[in-house]
């Protein structure tokens, strides 16, 4: 299980929010991201989303560096890629790929927004051929006939 905490996570820092990650099994929980909210901003966190495979999570801030910055992680903490100001994460059912909204760096209207998606293990952004302002909701793929 995951979900996220708010706590001390070091003795260098106020409270923070931290994705934790729970192993019932081993009766264990690791903090695998860890951020100070900014000033004045911030909000609810949306649940983190597992990839299929269960290795990555996509998990959305509020406030860390934008007012919403998506991050995907490695479960096991050992790594994570920030996809900056973005939002609304759908993993591709073979956990290969992401689809996101990015906004645009002047946080214009959310018509501005540009459905996007990256590759896992690339994570290099791409546009996909969408209208602006579209917003993933989930990813389906048909049995092939």
């Amino acid at each position: 299980i995951a979900w996220w905490a708010q706590g001390i996570f070091n003795s260098a820092s106020g409270p923070q929010f931290g994705l934790v990650v729970f192993d019932l099994q081993k009766k264990s929980a690791q903090v695998i991201h860890q951020y100070t909210v900014l000033g004045g901003s911030g909000g609810w966190l949306s649940p983190a989303v597992w990839s299929p495979t269960g290795e990555w999570l996509a998990g959305i801030t509020r406030g860390e560096r934008n007012k919403a910055d998506t991050w995907v992680m490695r479960a096991d903490g050992l790594e994570e890629y920030s996809l900056g100001s973005t939002d609304t994460p759908v993993w591709r059912p073979d956990g290969t790929q992401l689809a996101f909204t990015a906004w645009p760096l002047d946080s214009g209207p959310a018509q501005d927004a540009q459905p996007t998606i990256v590759t896992v293990g690339l994570w290099l952004p791409e546009n996909l051929p969408l209208d602006s302002g579209s917003l993933p909701i989930e990813w389906f793929s048909c049995p092939a006939e």
